[in-house]
């Protein structure tokens, strides 16, 4: 399922030039003519799972053997790293949505363009507006969606209607309401638990209040107030107790406990409540983003693109289909969890029968996609030092915000 490891980001520099030194074939397998194995890299239990539907594919294309080989996710980004300079990678890889600028700016991915109109589940109208937006770089086609991910929030149902809650805070305000009402049950009682890997919420938070980082301005326009009125609103939660600032007790343990009847999560959460926390079925849900301007979450997910220099680009190409088909798209949340970037799937019986996914669906329709620059990386690792150092006490959220801004600067500016 979806987990990810976050790393410093090395400089690219150095890539792009061994890169740009090493030759690239532009000969392409057919899809239809001699044998061929492709090899592909997937991600974390995506990776492990792959094999079993490539061995279906494989029954429909004699002629193409997939070999997958799965990488943890806490070893995925280094490898990516290590093959963008040498130029020595498989022929296919998944990507996080949140890597996809960074590594189509060096270089790494086939453009495949050239494939649309022999390929109908290529068609930008097929996947969520957020999933389109990661799909081109500087005018290339460099991926298609494979599955999506947002986030939502969780809540105890129980606990809530004991605190005279009858439904899930719909807006900020609401939320802290709610929130400081649950925290004054007793000593280490919260509100709301805020995972430590839940890296793009203060940007969630800022787009919801009218922020959008400004592309054009290479020092960043993170000093503007409604990014700052989103950031110390995230910092308040942690600053009045509503949250826990140190990490005795994972959200997820906490939400099961009782303890931290709120928390902002992804679909494998529900799955893992599902299966790990049975005593409290009937007891939990989920819904919307709580809403500034409106209930704007962060699109993610994974999409899958063709390393630059394939020899089998057209065997690639055809396994991508496969996997972007409406049934294969059904089938592979049906075994894995992973939701649709098809929308068309999502029209299948086993999503109508399920309220939870009703809401991850109407998440998704107006999530928002990392924005495409190469420093996005870097400056949620800025924000993240940031916002430990205020959690720690050894910044206030002045001070905190303010040494993020200035870091983001330098990123932005390099």
């Amino acid at each position: 399922m979806y987990r990810k490891k976050w790393f410093t980001v090395t400089s690219l520099l150095i890539v792009m030039l061994v890169l740009a030194s090493c030759s690239s074939s532009g000969d392409s397998s057919k899809a239809d003519g001699d044998d061929t194995t492709i090899n592909v890299w997937a991600l974390g239990e995506e990776g492990e799972n792959l094999q079993a539907f490539a061995e279906d594919f494989e029954e429909e294309h004699s002629n193409i053997t997939v070999d997958v080989q799965a990488l943890p996710w806490d070893e995925a980004y280094k490898k990516f790293l290590t093959a963008v300079a040498s130029g020595d990678g498989p022929d296919l890889l998944q990507v996080d949505t949140a890597w996809v600028a960074q590594f189509a700016s060096a270089g790494m991915f086939e453009d495949l363009s050239s494939y649309i109109d022999d390929y109908p589940t290529f068609s930008e109208d097929n996947f969520f507006d957020g999933a389109v937006e990661t799909m081109e770089y500087e005018d290339e086609l460099v991926g298609i969606p494979w599955y999506s991910d947002t986030r939502l929030m969780f809540y105890r149902s129980d606990i809530l209607s004991e605190a005279g809650y009858d439904e899930a805070p719909e807006t900020w305000d609401d939320f802290t309401d709610v929130a400081t009402k649950l925290a004054d049950r007793g000593d280490k009682e919260y509100g709301a638990g805020i995972d430590q890997s839940n890296i793009n919420l203060p940007f969630i938070l800022a787009w919801q209040h009218g922020w959008q980082l400004d592309p054009d301005d290479e020092y960043g326009n993170l000093d503007d107030e409604k990014f700052e009125e989103a950031f110390k609103l995230l910092m308040s939660f942690f600053d009045e107790g509503l949250a826990p600032t140190g990490k005795s007790m994972e959200p997820i343990v906490g939400f099961g406990k009782g303890v931290q009847p709120m928390m902002f999560s992804g679909p494998w959460t529900a799955n893992v409540i599902s299966d790990k926390l049975p005593d409290i079925d009937g007891d939990w849900d989920v819904e919307l983003m709580p809403e500034k301007e409106d209930h704007t979450s962060i699109f993610g997910g994974s999409q899958l693109s063709v390393f630059k220099g394939s020899e089998n680009v057209e065997a690639s190409v055809e396994f991508i289909s496969y996997l972007a088909e409406k049934e294969t798209q059904v089938e592979w949340f049906k075994e894995n969890g992973n939701l649709p970037a098809v929308t068309d799937a999502w029209e299948d019986e086993v999503f109508e029968e399920n309220d939870k996914t009703k809401v991850f669906k109407e998440q998704l329709d107006t999530a928002q996609a990392i924005p495409q620059t190469e420093h996005w990386l870097k400056l949620i690792e800025a924000s993240q030092r940031s916002i430990e150092k205020i959690k720690s006490g050894d910044a206030n959220v002045d001070e905190g915000l303010e040494e993020f801004q200035e870091e983001a600067k330098k990123i932005l500016s390099e």
